[in-house]
């Protein structure tokens, strides 16, 4: 299994929008591949039980999922919503 973390600021302002990162690894063709809970993304690599993506794949795996995050878009202005990915 290999954890990367997610997180958002939101200040004091109050949250008007939900982001459905579950459903943007399932549209890219990762929905048994990556898990978003809470503030982590979970990559099912091969190495944990019943895992699915071979651990020579981790790399792109995780290059993928990080595209995903990306490309994700507030449908009102069509700005990311992820700005910023740390490794």
């Amino acid at each position: 299994m290999t954890t990367f973390s997610s997180s958002a600021d939101h200040g004091f302002a109050p949250v008007d929008h939900h982001v459905r990162i579950n459903l943007a690894f399932q549209q890219a063709g990762m929905a048994n591949q990556a898990v978003h809970l809470r503030n982590c993304v979970l990559l099912n690599m091969a190495d944990w039980k019943d895992g699915v993506i071979p651990l020579a794949d981790r790399a792109a795996a995780i290059k993928k999922a990080e595209d995903v995050l990306a490309a994700i878009r507030d449908p009102e202005t069509g700005k990311p919503r992820h700005l910023t990915v740390l490794r």
